[in-house]
């Protein structure tokens, strides 16, 4: 995704997805990528105003709800600045179907990356260290702009 905009959006997602899975892991359960494809298909269904069926019979079923619900709740409580560097900044609304088309391109994302083979984790893998990789990175950004190096 070559657009900022809908790359921020994307890594929101995506952060949100590895916390979870460090969470459940924490209280040991271990996610599949089939487990987290259906759940950007549900926040999508949810986001679009479907009704979902939404299981959480097991521990694993409310974790991943939990996960559901985080991702379609972003739009709620997140807000997108916008403007130049000339001129005012603005701010408004996360657009639902901007959310919605986020989670239609990280769940393609994870279509590519995702193994062939049952109970994989390979898109779960990879994003333990996309993550961790982009928010060193964008610390580091931050210290260096604090610093006033280029």
């Amino acid at each position: 995704m070559k657009d900022p905009y809908f790359a921020h959006l994307m890594f929101m997602i995506e952060e949100l997805i590895f916390d979870a899975d460090i969470e459940a892991k924490e209280n040991g359960i271990t996610f599949k990528d089939s487990q987290i494809q259906s759940v950007l298909a549900k926040a999508k269904g949810l986001s679009a105003g479907k009704h979902p069926l939404i299981e959480d019979s097991t521990e694993t079923d409310r974790f991943l709800k939990a996960l559901i619900l985080r991702i379609d709740n972003v739009p709620t409580c997140t807000s997108i600045q916008s403007g130049d560097e000339d001129g005012p900044i603005s701010e408004e609304p996360l657009k639902r179907s901007d959310w919605i088309l986020a989670i239609e391109t990280t769940k393609a994302s994870l279509k590519v990356r995702k193994s062939a083979f049952p109970g994989s984790r390979t898109y779960l893998d990879y994003l333990q260290i996309f993550v961790k990789e982009t928010l060193r990175l964008l610390e580091s950004e931050r210290h260096r702009a604090k610093e006033g190096q280029p």
